[in-house]
């Protein structure tokens, strides 16, 4: 698989056309100061009414699949199926079919973060009944793009969206001033176990009704960043970081209820509470085997490796996961030798042997489960030097030939690679100062023209390439026969 990625959120715009329904993110950009440049997605790329144009792009690119997601609240205006909105469904129909049509296969994401705001009013993810909300939407889709849809993901980023970063919803603290006012401290950890329970029940009904009869695969993906230790001193803290990064909603999906070490550090912390009942809730036996085994694959969005430490007031830090890296007992830093992409205010440095030691880390902890690079990329500059984007060709080349040589030497489990992004686009809090795309959107035009960028050919030779020793090597087996 040689893919692109958007999310609904990012590049559809369309924010009330034809019957949609609002998301948290619709009021999180209301706020003030809360976006980088104080935008929003309302029309962003215009990807609803330009679809058509994207696939275009796709094809310039030679991919052999296309990540996206669907709002829930475009089809859900309400977030149940008490309301369903056909033009909504309509949309993503007509995208599909036109994909195929183009030989170009549909990798479809059911929840990228937009969380339909009339199901806040009852409490969100907080609220058992979200896994029922969910579950219906998911059966909905499912049956509505059942012929053309091979490849499915439930949840992106579970971690990133269950209140332990920037991502939660209105009204609510993130991590910027969550130390600062009473918060129950559980509020991460239920809304988490919510979700797992969610993506574990549509797996299941995908199994029994829908498997059989398309022939697809089902999977969930999770942030793949990698933690090192500052030193030798600080193992801990990095074994820390990943087990309430990943191992804290991977481990009970492909092995069995949250890790034991989660669950002793936490009922320690729980003790300090005022009711003194666990943060984190618990499985039933029959909750443990409904999430068992619900994955055929994992995702993997990999963008950088981060340095950890036991906490230091009198150190600096970068932003860490919000509360979770309190009960966890890490902190992050920055490493000034390694690259930096697309200056001081981006995120990302060019640590592509982080990559390689998450792929060892699943395959050797996680008995080698079927993988897919579901994002990798980085930032560019936003005028017109944007278009000559030597740095995202360096930073993918490498992370590409990183994946190679975990699949020749180390004998890794990856079965594809999706660079994010197919465009320019809403790069949620950073609003439009971040430029993830292959293409370069002119959110000044009405007409939101896309403009390749150097990235788009090199893409379309590598894939090119990689098709025909893929080829040859197949020949090769065929003669031998």
């Amino acid at each position: 698989i040689w893919a692109c990625a958007t999310s609904a959120y990012q590049v559809e715009g369309g924010h009330t056309a034809d019957g949609k329904g609002a998301s948290i993110w619709d009021v999180i950009c209301e706020q003030k100061g809360r976006i980088a440049d104080g935008t929003n997605g309302n029309i962003t790329c215009d990807s609803f009414h330009r679809y058509k144009e994207d696939i275009e792009c796709l094809k310039k690119l030679g991919v052999t699949h296309y990540r996206f997601s669907i709002s829930w609240p475009r089809v859900l205006p309400r977030g149940t199926i008490d309301e369903i909105n056909e033009q909504g469904l309509q949309y993503y129909e007509n995208l599909i079919n036109r994909l195929i049509s183009e030989h170009i296969e549909p990798i479809v994401t059911l929840f990228h973060w937009d969380f339909p705001l009339a199901l806040t009013e009852h409490g969100g993810w907080l609220n058992p009944l979200s896994i029922k909300w969910f579950s219906d939407y998911a059966q909905l889709c499912f049956s509505r793009f059942d012929k053309n849809v091979k490849l499915w993901i439930t949840f992106n980023e579970i971690c990133m969206h269950a209140w332990c970063s920037s991502f939660v919803m209105p009204g609510l603290p993130d991590h910027r001033v969550i130390s600062s006012l009473n918060v129950d401290e559980s509020s991460p950890y239920v809304a988490g176990h919510h979700m797992l329970l969610a993506h574990a029940t549509a797996y299941r009904i995908y199994e029994e009704h829908f498997k059989n009869i398309q022939k697809g695969r089902i999977g969930i993906v999770f942030s793949g960043q990698w933690y090192e230790p500052l030193n030798d001193g600080e193992e801990a803290a990095a074994r820390n970081a990943r087990m309430w990064t990943i191992d804290w909603l991977l481990h009970p999906i492909l092995k069995e209820d949250y890790p034991c070490t989660m669950k002793q550090r936490l009922a320690e912390v729980s003790k300090q509470t005022t009711s003194g009942t666990s943060l984190l809730p618990e499985f039933t036996k029959e909750e443990i085997q409904l999430v068992k085994g619900s994955a055929d694959f994992i995702g993997l969005n990999y963008y950088t490796a981060a340095l950890c430490r036991k906490p230091n007031a009198e150190l600096p830090t970068t932003p860490p996961m919000g509360i979770l890296s309190k009960h966890a007992v890490f902190e992050n830093c920055d490493d000034p030798r390694w690259e930096r992409i697309c200056g001081e205010n981006c995120w990302i440095r060019n640590t592509p042997f982080g990559l390689r030691k998450m792929l060892r880390f699943m395959r050797d902890e996680y008995d080698d489960p079927p993988l897919l690079i579901t994002e990798n990329g980085c930032a560019d500059a936003v005028g017109e030097e944007a278009l000559v984007d030597d740095a995202r060709i360096r930073y993918c080349n490498d992370h590409i030939r990183t994946v190679e040589l975990a699949i020749k030497e180390d004998k890794a489990n990856v079965f594809g690679y999706t660079l994010w992004s197919l465009l320019d686009n809403f790069e949620w809090n950073s609003g439009y100062t971040l430029r993830f795309g292959l293409f370069h959107v002119d959110f000044n035009d009405a007409g939101r023209k896309r403009t390749p960028k150097k990235s788009v050919a090199w893409y379309y030779d590598l894939i090119q390439r990689q098709q025909r020793a893929a080829k040859d090597i197949s020949n090769e087996y065929l003669h031998s026969l």
